[in-house]
């Protein structure tokens, strides 16, 4: 075939070529950006904070086959993730289908992020193409879409969110129904079957199926901007199908979502709602919104140096950093278009050019970026909603939103600028050719310098460093150990997001079960429920109990993770060298401690009865333990509970019971006020009620009851000395033993 004719039939299958050298380029700059030749891919790329947790599922899914059910976490009884519900079923299904190819989780992890960005490219070019930008700004503003400063700072901590490739599928929808393009009918196939598969409908369902299922924040963002779509519509057109086609589209995202939601909800049903597994606080929402100064900055890490330390700067001096969001500057620049365009419709109400499908389709993007603004702005619409749910905090989020209706609003300017430069000075083709050329590589460069890392292999070195001495620190403990054993790793921190006092993150401790095979772990059960808060409870007890209780509930070993204390685990340690007769063995690098408890489970065995053993393991995995009231809108703060009190609606706790008999516990805690005298009443299971004296801002209380299986209720009441009500009070220092426990461990009733 000669060279022109394969031009000409090339010529033919433009938009192919387009999707595969969007996909190309988009590849080649990723590996640059990433200086993945420097990389391990055999190591994850992140290996801190929440990307241990994204590892942690892919693992799991590898192994276990699903994300929801993982019995080598939460021993002895198995994380179940039911208890964190979530729709982002995508990037599992993802997860399972490399695991086809490798059952290397790391190198799973590290691949589907970078396809990431290749899939993000090849979805924005159909969105560019469906706005109508033309052909090579689309392949262009979609690799720059795929760059985003976002991608990177999201990265493998967060790669839901990177993984935002179903963005431009969603928006795509949006602009068919602004461009009155239906959503839903059969195709122009001859064929029946053909004309339903390559139909407005298949493709509707497939694009929503694909947005809905990868992430919840994205679409509740997509249905905010579809709603205001549907209305838009029907009062520009004075017509009701594209309403209804929207109404459709947003009943069908909603069903998705449940589907994906569907094992959570009866899993809830079954075993009864977890408030505490997605707790998360309603004022929260602002903290974590936009704000148009840092959409507008240079990301936090820049090529350019003076740029980076401008935005690190404002980032640590002014307030709400609210996870670092920027657009990057091409965007920017759409944004500011798209804000100068709605300020020139509000004013002039004239269109600034004659071409009416093309005005109105940047008007209704930008229109549509307004939207998106208003509700994701601190103190904008999603504070609102904030007052009916704290679970949709995330709102700056909508910033990658933004930013490809930004570069959409962006391409059709710059089409429409070149468009009437071209005609305006009769520019031959050849001409245009080049100058169209140059603009596309200018805005590529523009992108890679302003979007891209400073540095990404800077932590490479170290990550694999750590990442070898932990598998062959936790390879030896492995191997000392029988094959299924379940070891205690302290301190207990409740899974997921919570971080010690010295800001050590609980994903952190899913380190031991990357690195292993067959141990089974205490931690990393879903909090809320007392069979996966069990190790917290130890704390009620002497440190001097710790190894018996430990080896009652089976653990072959304590791991302590000296960083997660505040005193580097000095004193755990002290007191288990005592309490066993012998010195923790320590990693290499200091990180981590290990007791052996195979001679103390061997001695118990042997003093003890199978029956009390049994009995006492219950009480140490089952706890009877203490939660906050959720309806009230308390939470725990380590080992405070922030409570609202008054007279009219007594503040409460509610204790526990998660075994099937009745268990006599010994509850203490102090009452704190700001006033300094009064009285605190508090009204406990049984029919207890106690009254003290409330002086110096204190209240200490002992309460002995029976607690019933299930939960029940303490009910605090503080008055001041006036006997007028306290608005607010903390209950402080809680601790919570089970008094068989307590004789169990004195020896009284081996």
């Amino acid at each position: 075939m000669t060279l022109a004719r394969w031009v000409r039939r090339a010529s033919s299958h433009t938009e192919l070529l387009l999707y595969l050298a969007t996909a190309a380029i988009t590849a080649m700059l990723t590996v640059v950006s990433l200086q993945l030749w420097k990389a391990n891919l055999a190591v994850p790329l992140n290996y801190s904070g929440d990307a241990v947790s994204t590892s942690a599922h892919f693992k799991t899914v590898i192994e276990e086959g699903w994300y929801e059910y993982q019995p080598r976490l939460g021993a002895p009884f198995g994380q179940f993730y039911n208890d964190f519900p979530t729709a982002d079923n995508l990037h599992l299904v993802a997860a399972k289908i490399l695991g086809l190819f490798t059952q290397d989780w790391a190198v799973a992890l590290n691949t589907y992020y970078l396809v990431g960005f290749v899939l993000t490219a090849i979805a924005a070019v159909w969105f560019f193409r469906t706005c109508g930008v033309s052909l090579a700004l689309s392949g262009v503003l979609a690799t720059v879409f795929a760059l985003a400063p976002y991608h990177f700072l999201r990265g493998e901590a967060h790669l839901w969110l990177a993984s935002y490739y179903g963005i431009p599928l969603g928006l795509g929808l949006l602009v068919l129904l602004l461009r009155g393009v239906s959503l839903w009918g059969r195709g122009t196939s001859p064929n029946p079957v053909l004309s339903w598969l390559f139909s407005p409908t298949a493709r509707t369902l497939l694009w929503i199926g694909i947005l809905a299922t990868s992430s919840s924040y994205y679409a509740i963002f997509f249905l905010v901007l579809l709603a205001f779509t549907g209305l838009s519509v029907l009062v520009r057109d004075r017509a009701w199908r594209p309403f209804w086609a929207a109404a459709t589209a947003g009943v069908v995202t909603v069903l998705v979502m449940l589907a994906n939601m569907l094992p959570d909800l009866i899993y809830a049903w079954q075993n009864g709602a977890n408030p505490g597994g997605l707790d998360r606080g309603h004022a929260e929402t602002e903290g974590y919104a936009l704000k148009l100064a840092a959409l507008l900055l240079p990301w936090s890490d820049h090529r350019i140096g003076f740029l980076r330390a401008f935005r690190q700067q404002y980032d640590s001096s002014y307030p709400l950093a609210s996870e670092l969001p920027a657009f990057g500057l091409i965007a920017a620049v759409g944004f500011i278009g798209a804000v100068i365009i709605l300020l020139l419709l509000l004013v002039t109400r004239r269109r600034p050019w004659n071409s009416a499908p093309s005005w109105d389709l940047v008007s209704g993007l930008a229109a549509l970026i307004l939207v998106g603004f208003l509700f994701s702005t601190i103190g904008g619409l999603s504070t609102f909603i904030s007052f009916a749910t704290s679970s949709l905090r995330g709102w700056n989020r909508m910033s990658i939103v933004l930013a490809l209706l930004s570069l959409g609003v962006l391409g059709l300017l710059l089409d429409k600028a070149l468009a009437r430069w071209f005609s305006r000075h009769e520019w031959r083709p050849g001409a245009r050719r080049v100058t169209v050329g140059v603009l596309c590589v200018g805005l590529l460069g523009v992108a890679f310098v302003d979007q891209t890392p400073s540095d990404a292999s800077a932590t490479y070195a170290s990550t694999e460093k750590q990442f070898a001495a932990d598998h062959l620190w936790f390879s030896a403990v492995e191997a000392s150990l029988p094959e299924g054993s379940a070891v205690l790793l302290l301190p207990y921190l409740p899974f997921p997001e919570t971080q010690a006092g010295n800001g050590f993150i609980a994903s952190n401790q899913l380190v031991p079960y990357l690195q292993t095979t067959n141990l089974r772990w205490s931690n990393g059960g879903i909090k809320g429920r007392p069979t996966a808060d069990w190790p917290g409870q130890l704390s009620n007890y002497s440190h001097a109990d710790l190894a018996t209780l430990a080896a009652t509930a089976d653990m072959a070993g304590i791991m302590i993770q000296r960083a997660a204390f505040t005193d580097g685990g000095a004193a755990v340690e002290a007191a288990l060298a005592a309490s066993t007769g012998h010195a923790a063995r320590v990693s290499a690098d200091g990180q981590y401690a290990f007791v052996d408890l195979q001679g103390i489970r061997a001695d118990l065995a042997d003093t003890t009865s199978s029956t009390t053993l049994g009995a006492a393991a219950e009480l140490v995995t089952i706890p009877v333990t203490a939660y906050p009231t959720p309806s009230l809108g308390s939470a725990f703060d380590e080992d405070e509970v922030s409570i609202l009190v008054s007279r009219r609606l007594p503040a409460s706790f509610v204790v526990a019971n998660a075994g099937a008999q009745p268990v006599p516990v010994t509850v203490t805690f102090d009452v704190v006020s700001e006033v300094e005298s009064g009285s605190t009443t508090v009204s406990f299971p049984g029919g207890g009620r106690q009254v003290q004296p409330y002086t110096d801002h204190t209240a200490t209380f002992t309460l002995a009851f029976t607690a019933p299986p299930d939960t029940a209720p303490v009910d605090i009441a503080v008055v001041d000395a006036v006997g007028g009500p306290v608005r607010s009070a903390k209950v402080v220092h809680l601790t919570v033993t089970q008094d068989a426990l307590s004789a169990y461990l004195s020896g009284s009733t081996r």
